[in-house]
C-alpha cells in the first residue's frame, strides 16, 4: 500500500514540474495583459528521441508514469502513450 500512495504522489509531482516546460504567451488586448501557457510543438527528430530516450528508461525499469494493461510489455508503446498524454518529464533545449 506504501509504494501504491508513493508511485502516487510522484506522479503527481511530474503533472506539476511539466506546468513550467510550458511556454507562457503573451498578448496585449484592449489594455490587458494576457498570458497563455503555449505547449511547445516538436519536430519529428525531437519526438523519435524523446520517446526512445523514455522506452530505454523504461526498458531498464524505470516506473510507468501512465496505466497500462497487463497485455502491454513493449517499452515504446508505453513511451508513446506517456508523450501523447504529455507527462514524460524531459524537455529539448534548442539553441
Amino acid at each position: 500500500m506504501d509504494s501504491f500512495l508513493l508511485d502516487e504522489c510522484q506522479r503527481k509531482m511530474h503533472r506539476e514540474s511539466l506546468s513550467s516546460h510550458k511556454y507562457i504567451k503573451e498578448t496585449k488586448f484592449r489594455g490587458y495583459l494576457l498570458r497563455e501557457a503555449v505547449r511547445l510543438k516538436y519536430t519529428r527528430f525531437e519526438r523519435a528521441r524523446i520517446i526512445g530516450a523514455r522506452a530505454l528508461q523504461i526498458s531498464l525499469g524505470a516506473p510507468t508514469l501512465v496505466d497500462v494493461s497487463e497485455d502491454t510489455i513493449d517499452p515504446i508503446e508505453i513511451s508513446i502513450k506517456e508523450y501523447d498524454k504529455g507527462i514524460i518529464p524531459m524537455t529539448v533545449k534548442r539553441e
